[in-house]
């Protein structure tokens, strides 16, 4: 995803995504679109405890076959694989706190804990 606006059907197919990997068993404790402002670049977060536990590889591998069983304008190369621990998953814990379910949250044009923000959409943080 190569533009710099979010569209309405990637906020659509994220959201299905992450719920299509709950259902397969892949459990999502943090979700959100991130702009990358230096490539202008979207890229979708993911950050589950099977990170620490198997390792991203594993994860980026089930993630990529339950991605085959539905159709979605997604690539693997949009979604980044994030440790439950690693810095910018602690600056979304400390910043928000949403249920299980799936939030449309903007967030746009902060800096927290260092880290800026310049654009995100937040599904989920538990």
């Amino acid at each position: 995803m190569d533009t710099r606006t979010l569209e309405r059907e990637d906020i659509k197919s994220g959201a299905k995504l992450i719920e299509h990997f709950d259902n397969e068993g892949l459990k999502i404790k943090i979700a959100f679109w991130f702009l990358d402002e230096e490539i202008d670049r979207w890229y979708l977060y993911i950050s589950t405890s099977s990170v620490q536990s198997e390792g991203s590889r594993e994860v980026y591998k089930s993630i990529l076959k339950s991605m085959q069983k539905i159709k979605t304008e997604i690539r693997i190369d949009d979604i980044k694989v994030i440790p439950y621990d690693s810095k910018m998953a602690k600056v979304f814990r400390d910043m928000i706190k949403t249920d299980k379910g799936i939030n449309n949250i903007r967030f746009q044009n902060n800096i927290l804990n260092g880290l800026l923000i310049k654009d995100a959409l937040i599904y989920r943080v538990n």
